[in-house]
């Protein structure tokens, strides 16, 4: 995309300015604090939401929905048991709650991937396309590396931050 320098700090100085009868500027939304309005920040899934402050990065989830507060939203985290890899053990609490909707006893808010109220099949499809892979990538979840020594368990939470971190050694 081309822009002007000129035409960029005439769009920002409008979008900060008053208009007659206000009494203060409104802000602009910078979720990262970037310094560069969230309108202007790279948005992969073009849910209006900038990458840096999507809780999921590669599907579109305008609600921001993270039933678990794990950091992954729910359109992105069908790992239900929290080890950061969706496989049998997540499937069978997904199946245990296949069918309920919200109200139900037993019903899992964090088992309903698209936010609807309801665990049904656009839900498994959702939990079929993560199968045998990791959750997110979100905003604020833990990325689990690999071990770095034989005494190690094989994966270990490690604080990464976004898609492209690399983890610590």
């Amino acid at each position: 995309m081309w822009l002007h320098r000129g035409c960029f700090l005439f769009f920002v100085a409008v979008l900060t300015s008053t208009l007659p009868g206000d009494s203060a500027a409104q802000p602009i939304p910078d979720c990262n604090g970037n310094g560069i309005a969230d309108a202007l920040d790279a948005d992969a899934d073009g849910d209006d939401l900038p990458d840096a402050c999507d809780n999921c990065q590669r599907i579109a989830n305008p609600s921001q929905l993270d039933s678990d507060g794990d950091g992954d939203g729910n359109a992105c985290d069908p790992d239900l048991n929290g080890d950061q890899v969706v496989g049998l053990p997540d499937f069978n609490a997904f199946r245990s709650v296949f069918g309920l909707t919200a109200g139900d006893p037993g019903f899992d808010p964090a088992a309903d991937f698209t936010g609807d109220g309801v665990i049904g099949l656009p839900d498994f499809n959702v939990f079929r396309r993560f199968f045998g892979q990791n959750p997110g990538p979100g905003r604020l979840a833990t990325r689990w590396c690999a071990a770095t020594s034989p005494s190690e368990p094989a994966r270990r939470p490690a604080p990464c931050w976004g898609p492209t971190s690399t983890c610590p050694t």
